[in-house]
């Protein structure tokens, strides 16, 4: 991912859960043996641990940027070369809105691309 690129660590934020520990022992997991399963393995070594675990219900921008990535990984999906249903028509819209307010170094990853690929916001229109 990003941080893999640049050579950063990355706080992860999360939204609390009931099972905690199990979502940060996956990811302990994958650093430990190297990269995670499947078809474009990630190496997650550059994940810092322990999460901060937030409560969404308190702290709402969580909640929103939840949403917002949501909503920009669904409107990559769209292929604007056909006929758009309201619902693609609705997605790309509010995507225009949410753009602008993103940073222009911002990503959303999204695992079915090629590895070099990471689905940079400012691609989406």
């Amino acid at each position: 991912m990003i941080a893999e690129q640049e050579r950063d660590d990355v706080s992860i934020m999360a939204d609390k859960v009931t099972d905690q520990a199990a979502q940060e022992g996956q990811i302990a997991r994958y650093q430990l043996i190297g990269n995670t399963e499947g078809y474009f393995p990630s190496d997650l070594a550059r994940i810092k641990m322990p999460f901060q675990w937030e409560d969404s219900r308190i702290l709402y921008g969580l909640q929103m940027i939840d949403m917002a990535l949501f909503m920009c990984g669904r409107a990559s999906g769209i292929d604007s070369a056909k006929k758009l249903n309201d619902g693609d028509k609705a997605v790309l819209k509010i995507v225009d809105v949410i753009r602008p307010a993103i940073m222009p170094q911002s990503a959303v990853w999204y695992p079915l691309e090629k590895r070099t690929d990471y689905g940079f916001i400012t691609e989406l229109s």
